[in-house]
């Protein structure tokens, strides 16, 4: 079993910053799929979270990421969806590729450097590491850990 990516079309990727303790997590989905939310606790963070909606005009999101960084992390996504209009994924537009990317961040302010964030370069590089490979577990991507703690991958 290799997790998420035993589904076919599924790749996934991780950029962390160990010093900093943030990071974040690209899931692609380049052919399209169809997703759904459920929001819980009173300080979420997101973005393009209304695209997972079954009244939404398509129900097609191309990848999602998962970041550090609190508000801040949201940038990240931008990395990821020009990392996949590069490649040509996302919808058509007057020449232009436009890939649907939710995104949500977790607050890890407290843990590592706060003024350090995921940015557009992080989920860049987070959407270029994504494989088919068994997905890494434990203190990695978008849930790095403190170097104290114990984690195993």
């Amino acid at each position: 079993m290799k997790g998420l990516t035993d589904i076919p079309g599924i790749r996934v990727g991780h950029i962390s910053d160990y010093d900093a303790i943030t990071g974040c997590t690209a899931i692609l989905c380049e052919r399209g799929a169809v997703g759904g939310v459920d929001i819980r606790g009173s300080a979420s963070g997101t973005q393009e979270i209304d695209t997972l909606s079954p009244y939404h005009v398509d129900p097609q999101l191309h990848a999602i990421l998962l970041a550090g960084g609190s508000a801040f992390g949201l940038e990240a996504a931008s990395g990821v969806r020009r990392y996949l209009a590069q490649r040509g994924v996302g919808y058509l537009f007057g020449g232009q590729h436009i890939p649907i990317v939710p995104a949500a961040i977790l607050f890890d302010l407290g843990i590592g450097k706060s003024n350090i964030h995921p940015g557009l370069a992080m989920g860049e590089a987070a959407a270029a590491a994504a494989t088919i490979d068994a997905v890494k577990e434990g203190c990695v991507g978008a849930a790095p850990a403190p170097p104290w703690a114990r984690c195993s991958a």
